[in-house]
C-alpha cells in the first residue's frame, strides 16, 4: 500500500515527521515506538496529503552500533467495516 501511495505522488515531495517516540535502552537491547506521518508536499511545500503509521522496532548491540532484530508497522482497523484508518484524531 505504501509503495502504491508513493507511486502516486509524481512531482510531489515526502516530508515524513515522527512524534510521541518512545524508547526504552539498556547496554544490550533499546525497543522504540513511534507514530510516522506521510505527507505528500507541492513544489511551494504546502501539505496535500497525508497518512499516519504506527511503528515499533526493537534493536540489539552489534558491535560499534544496532541491529534491528524486529520492525512492526500498523495502522488501527475498524473491526466491523475492515477499513485501517491511516489519520491520528486531532
Amino acid at each position: 500500500m505504501v509503495e502504491g501511495w508513493f507511486a502516486s505522488l509524481g512531482d510531489e515531495r515526502v516530508q515524513v515527521t515522527f512524534d510521541d517516540v518512545r524508547s526504552t535502552v539498556t547496554p544490550e537491547m533499546a525497543l522504540v515506538h513511534a507514530f510516522a506521518t506521510y505527507a505528500g508536499l507541492n513544489a511551494s511545500g504546502e501539505r496535500l496529503h497525508a497518512m499516519n503509521n504506527r511503528l515499533s522496532l526493537t534493536l540489539t548491540r552489534s558491535g560499534d552500533g544496532w541491529l534491528i532484530l524486529h520492525e512492526h508497522s500498523s495502522a488501527p482497523a475498524d473491526f466491523s467495516s475492515g477499513k485501517v484508518n491511516l489519520h491520528r484524531p486531532a
